[in-house]
Parts: C-alpha cells; structure tokens; sequence
C-alpha cells in the first residue's frame, strides 16, 4: 500500500493505492461523510490481488483531507466529482472503473454522465436514481410524491445521538454506540459491528460540524435522474436485502433506468458492510472487471 497528498483547488485529499499501476485502474469513492478506510483494507488487497490498481481516499471534510467552512466556500456533487476527477489526473489515470457506494455512487453516476472519456465502467453500490429521495428520506420526509420509500426513520436518531457520545475511552464509546443501537433501531446481529464501526470513525472526526457539509452538497445539487438513461458505460447495481436507508427499490428503479445495467441484490446487506459482505463484493466486483477486457 502507498500513499499520495493530492493538492488542487487549495484542497489536500489523502489517498491510499494498492496494485500495479499499470492494472486495470479502480477508483473508490465513499459515501457521505465517511472516510477511505470504510473500504476495508482486505478488500483493497483482494481487488489488487486480482488484478486491479486500487485507489481509495478521504472526501474533502472527512478523514486526512482537507476541511472546508461551508458557508465561506460551499460546494455540491459536482464539485466532489470533479476531486474524483482530480485524484485521477494526479495518478495519471486516463480512465478508471468508478466505484461508488451510497452518495459515492451519485458521485460515480456525475461522472458517467459528464466525464464520460474518464469512465471505463461504473459500479453503483447501495444507489439510487434520485439522490434527493436520500436527503428527504434521511430527514424524515414523505418520499412516496418522488416515486421511491424513505429511509428508517430511526436511522436519523441513531446517528444524532452517536454523534453526541461522550467517553473517557473507546470501551466507553463502544458500549454507548451499541446501547444506542440496541435501543433504537432493530438491526440483525451481522450488521452491528459495522454499525459500531462508524461510531467509532464518527468519534474520530476532527470535526463534527464538518460532517453535515455533505449534506448541505447533497441537498442543493441539481438531480441527475433525468440523465441517467444517457449512461452508456457498463454498469454493475449491487443492492443489500437489508438497506434501510435506501430500501432494495432504489436499487431496482436505477437498473430500470441504466439500460443493460448487470444488477444483483445481495442477502444479508444493508447500507453498509460487513467482512462477509465485502467479500461477496468482491466477487462481484471482480467478475464484473474481468469482463472489460
């Protein structure tokens, strides 16, 4: 593994690289607020192993990338796209599978749509064709007038009130995200060390106001819905069972739209991953890469 600083537009993004640079490049691009590392370290390495060049990294505001004051300097999807872009300039990279989970796949979907010589192929993991039916979902809201169901509403809870632990150590942290857990929303046994786990990356945040900038990103960018037909570059859907932030529907209503999309639904997924799951990820991901050659 290795490492580079990418500095542009005043910015600095950390990535990490695994692989062969002359391998079939990968990009991977996270979900909101959620740091590089949420691409296990193992996954990277197995991906490598067969026969990728992996590259994973911080978003700007999370992990060892820079922060921003949003209000100074606010920024959308289109802007995080362009870091994706950026990242790949640095490496020189001339195209790359776009690999994006949850808002990473919107940033995967932007760039289809508007870089398209940079894309060999897209992978959209735990997506949606309409990125507003996530921020109005996540916050509670009647989503059924945009065609799709919400998310959980005790999702929400949960993560305000991890975001307001306080602990002496991180035994203390970990007992308090899992009581929170356990008493808020119902998740089946195999999820919860995930969920603990980014208690714990939330926890590690320099920043916690930094955090809500995606948000703000999200909610005042322009919706690609009705562009994505126009994504021509071969596509994987990967979907949990079990996502109760963007429900299995999203996952379907986007392979309807992306035409001769590969689309695979996943037991025991939800919107997020487990050891297991990355492992049947892989596969997927592998499989699917094999093929563009």
């Amino acid at each position: 593994m290795g490492s580079k600083i990418i500095e542009y537009g005043g910015l600095s993004i950390y990535t990490e690289h695994y692989g062969i640079e002359k391998c079939t490049p990968i990009l991977l691009i996270m979900g909101a607020t959620a740091q590089g590392v949420m691409w296990d370290t193992a996954f990277c390495e197995a991906l490598a192993n067969n026969g990728l060049f992996v590259i994973r990294y911080d978003h700007r505001d999370t992990g060892k990338s820079s922060r921003v004051v949003y209000e100074e300097h606010p920024y959308y999807l289109s802007d995080l796209t362009s870091d994706a872009i950026a990242i790949l300039d640095a490496y020189n990279v001339e195209k790359a599978i776009f690999c994006g989970a949850s808002m990473g796949s919107f940033i995967a979907q932007n760039a289809a749509i508007n870089y398209r010589a940079k894309v060999l192929a897209l992978i959209c993991i735990m997506s949606s064709p309409n990125h507003l039916v996530f921020i109005e979902g996540f916050e509670g809201r009647d989503t059924y007038h945009l065609g799709l169901p919400a998310s959980d509403p005790n999702i929400l809870k949960y993560y305000q009130t991890i975001l307001d632990v306080k602990a002496e150590t991180p035994e203390d942290a970990h007992n308090q995200y899992l009581a929170a857990l356990k008493g808020i929303i119902s998740v089946p046994e195999h999820l919860e060390e995930v969920r603990v786990f980014e208690g714990r990356i939330l926890k590690r945040l320099k920043s916690k106001h930094h955090i809500h900038n995606h948000a703000f990103a999200l909610a005042k960018s322009c919706d690609l819905h009705k562009s994505l037909h126009t994504i021509k570059q071969p596509t994987l859907i990967l979907h949990g069972l079990e996502d109760s932030i963007l429900p299995v529907e999203h996952g379907r209503a986007l392979h309807h739209i992306i035409s001769q999309s590969e689309y695979v639904e996943i037991q025991e997924m939800g919107h997020c991953f487990t050891p297991s799951i990355f492992a049947k990820v892989c596969a997927e991901v592998t499989d699917f890469a094999g093929k563009l050659s």
